[in-house]
């Protein structure tokens, strides 16, 4: 029982920010936790204390961040339990840059462990690709590999990311994530801003760009008439980016987007010549 365990592991979490912060979020942990797969509530009990930790020296206006910190804490515990459970290593913690650590496995191939965690937490930004993830690299293996960084550079790095800006508003990948739980209308209006953040926008984050993606991509396959349309118009897109010399973003989108392993290896041709 994770819900009542989880409430006899907060109560014996010492006073402070990272104890309040997890008795008004418990379902977010659960579910996290439900992700994983592992079952293993020791695993459990140690993420919350470490993350907790990690919380009680947080600055006021970063807590104030509500989205981001609820995006820092699912990316938090899904890497510390999947170290923790053996699933990935303190190496893999230091790839997270590596794009072609996202990519889905050829056929016969097993897929990466962080291609697993991509998989199994779609909330979680697990991709680390620029300074602006929700938990850096550097940052990451610190706190969940190392086990310690200073509440000076913690404080600092999560600042820099640009994602703690105190203000309530979801981002739009993360509130995409939810599409199959929004009114009609509400879908409407979220898709329509997704698609021109797709292709027309001229700020692209790595990592928010492979959540929409997939999610559009997975939206259009419902309907099987406009799913070449949607891989065209991605190769495009992709092409025109790779113009700009954003080599990590060109594979990776392809393949989340279902396009061909021919076509991808003809857009890295295309950038490369």
């Amino acid at each position: 029982n994770a819900d009542g365990a989880l409430s006899d592991f907060i109560e014996t979490m010492p006073e402070g920010q990272g104890r309040r912060w997890f008795e008004t979020n418990k379902d977010l942990v659960v579910s996290v936790f439900s992700e994983a797969g592992h079952s293993n509530l020791r695993v459990l009990r140690q993420c919350l204390h470490d993350c907790g930790r990690v919380i009680d020296v947080l600055e006021e206006d970063l807590l104030a961040s509500t989205g981001a910190m609820a995006r820092f804490v699912q990316t938090f515990f899904a890497l510390s339990m999947a170290l923790s459970v053996g699933e990935i290593s303190a190496k893999h913690l230091s790839e997270r840059d590596n794009y072609e650590n996202t990519l889905a496995p050829k056929e016969g191939e097993k897929p990466h462990p962080l291609r697993v965690c991509i998989d199994r937490h779609s909330h979680a930004e697990i991709f680390a690709g620029e300074s602006s993830s929700i938990i850096p690299v550097g940052l990451g293996l610190s706190l969940i590999g190392i086990g310690y960084e200073t509440p000076k550079k913690v404080n600092q790095i999560l600042r820099s990311t640009g994602q703690f800006t105190g203000e309530l508003e979801v981002p739009l990948w993360r509130r995409f994530v939810e599409w199959r739980k929004m009114p009609t209308a509400e879908l409407e209006e979220t898709y329509t801003e997704a698609l021109s953040y797709l292709f027309e926008s001229d700020v692209i984050q790595a990592g928010p760009y492979l959540h929409i993606a997939n999610d559009i991509v997975t939206i259009e396959n419902n309907e099987s008439s406009n799913e070449s349309k949607l891989q065209d118009k991605i190769v495009d897109r992709i092409s025109s980016l790779a113009k700009t010399g954003k080599s990590p973003l060109l594979t990776t989108v392809a393949n989340l987007a279902g396009i061909s392993a021919e076509v991808t290896f003809h857009l890295e041709d295309f950038h490369t010549s």
